[in-house]
């Protein structure tokens, strides 16, 4: 993803930033920032970072090998322009793994394509969690959400809830105790656990590495 960078760009650029329910409305010169801003500068700039601890990255998006094939969301009951949904049946995995098996890290952008000439922009948490379950067939998988809050926040927007079951989840969505911008994290979050990934976390970037050792504060979410 990299929404701030994409919205620093528009703005520079004098292009309205468009949201619904907490997602991207993509026209045509959105979708041209966003190919610049995420399979362009942020992809280049985490593969040269990773290439200078000494990791094999190779940056990607969706027509690179058509590692990413999506479908163009319908126009009803909202229209989100340019923008494709991914399933996991979309993920070229057979590329993938054979990166894997050569020593590269892939790092993919949110630009997808439809297979028939056009880019899309695609949510980077859903690109995230199709990628996750794609592979989670072949290797045991664990999937990381990243962004700027601790987790999940309960309804005072302070608490992380540290451990999300379905009930809870289905509980805060009737609630609308969610914020708009944690519901695609959610959604996807659910989705990569319901099948085949077997550990998902929500927190914070800077706590990566405390996610990964499950030494810190963040949102974990249950398989029930």
């Amino acid at each position: 993803g990299g929404g701030v960078k994409a919205d620093e760009m528009l703005s520079k650029l004098g292009i309205e930033r468009k949201m619904i329910q907490g997602r991207r409305i993509t026209d045509k010169e959105t979708l041209e920032v966003a190919v610049m801003v995420y399979a362009g500068w942020i992809n280049k700039k985490l593969t040269a970072q990773l290439q200078r601890v000494g990791i094999r990255a190779i940056g990607l998006s969706g027509p690179d090998g058509r590692v990413l094939t999506s479908v163009k969301r319908p126009v009803e009951p909202i229209n989100f322009g340019e923008v494709g949904d991914l399933s996991c049946e979309g993920v070229e995995t057979t590329l993938l793994t054979q990166l894997l098996d050569l020593g590269y890290v892939p790092v993919l952008s949110a630009i997808t394509c439809d297979g028939a000439g056009a880019l899309l922009n695609t949510n980077a948490d859903a690109v995230a969690s199709a990628v996750a379950q794609a592979l989670a067939i072949q290797y045991r998988v664990e999937l990381y959400f990243c962004f700027e809050k601790m987790g999940v926040l309960r309804e005072d927007q302070c608490t992380v809830i540290e451990q999300l079951s379905n009930a809870e989840m289905e509980q805060g969505l009737i609630r609308g105790a969610f914020s708009e911008g944690i519901l695609p994290k959610i959604e996807w979050a659910r989705k990569a656990r319901q099948l085949g990934v077997q550990r998902v976390c929500i927190g914070a970037a800077d706590q990566l590495n405390a996610m990964i050792t499950q030494a810190g504060l963040f949102t974990e979410v249950l398989a029930n």
